[in-house]
């Protein structure tokens, strides 16, 4: 069954597809199956991604960024902010799609990793993809909610690094610096 589910996470099929794990295929699924299923499974596939050649690791954080997905949101604050680093477009998007939500209404220990986490959402402002441009603003953009006291350290270096969004060639990216601009 593990290598089922392997295989299923690498493709990004959805585990809660009902003709996948469920009952009548004698999954055995219960109320914390995700978290279980990511506390067995995400120190293996760290340990593949170390141990594999170049052209393979895209393939391991594919899937964990999967497993991170079907978390809850308490459990993904401590994966996400690591996966931004990855060079995986897919991985990425994905990734920040996660973000976005959390930055909403953010937890302590999120605001404790604020630097490092708006140190790799500027660099992915730099993307050659237009849409991890946009969902990186999108993310920064909601950072500027958080409390006063927290994100007065990084607002001029935030600032500095707008300038360079606010002069892309994609219009929607533009847009999008200018609103998170506007709100820092």
């Amino acid at each position: 069954m593990i290598w089922v589910a392997k295989a299923l996470l690498l493709r990004y099929h959805p585990l809660d597809s009902p003709d996948i794990l469920n009952r009548g295929c004698h999954a055995d699924v219960r109320i914390m199956y995700r978290q279980r299923f990511f506390s067995e499974n995400s120190a293996k596939l760290v340990q593949g991604f170390n141990a594999a050649p170049q052209e393979k690791k895209p393939n391991f954080l594919k899937a964990l960024s999967n497993i991170v997905n079907k978390l809850p949101k308490q459990v993904q604050l401590t994966e996400l902010p690591a996966a931004l680093s990855c060079p995986d477009l897919g991985v990425q998007l994905s990734t920040l799609s996660c973000l976005q939500p959390v930055l909403v209404d953010p937890p302590p220990s999120l605001i404790q990793q604020l630097e490092a986490l708006i140190g790799r959402l500027l660099a992915l402002t730099g993307s050659p993809d237009m849409e991890v441009r946009i969902s990186s603003l999108r993310c920064i953009h909601a950072v500027s909610q958080f409390p006063e006291h927290e994100i007065l350290p990084v607002r001029a270096r935030v600032l500095r690094a707008l300038a360079r969004p606010l002069d892309d060639r994609k219009r929607l990216v533009r847009r999008e610096a200018v609103h998170a601009r506007n709100d820092w």
